[in-house]
């Protein structure tokens, strides 16, 4: 497998900017997936965040900056790559 760089797409949907960051690295373990998206919105024990930090740091600012409507969502096929989807809602200069 020819290694690829990361691929950073953006998209919008009405008021929703949703940007996707993609790989083709060795992505994710169904089981592994499985533990990481039930840490990244639950109350984590340090020793559990290091293992992702940037990741739970940027998904608590999300949500403190947007609440609810900030989404993340996390795809992965072990052996295939892994894809990071961030839906935020589009918010204008006047704002």
């Amino acid at each position: 497998r020819i290694p690829m760089p990361l691929s950073v797409t953006r998209s919008r949907s009405g008021d929703t900017l949703r940007l996707r960051v993609t790989d083709n690295g060795i992505g994710m373990r169904p089981e592994a997936l499985a533990v990481l998206q039930r840490t990244l919105h639950a109350e984590v024990t340090p020793e559990q965040e290091i293992q992702h930090i940037g990741l739970h740091n940027t998904v608590k600012r999300l949500f403190l900056q947007y609440g609810e409507q900030a989404q993340v969502r996390i795809q992965s096929r072990y052996r295939f790559g892994t894809s990071i989807t961030i839906s935020i809602p589009v918010v204008s200069d006047n704002q």
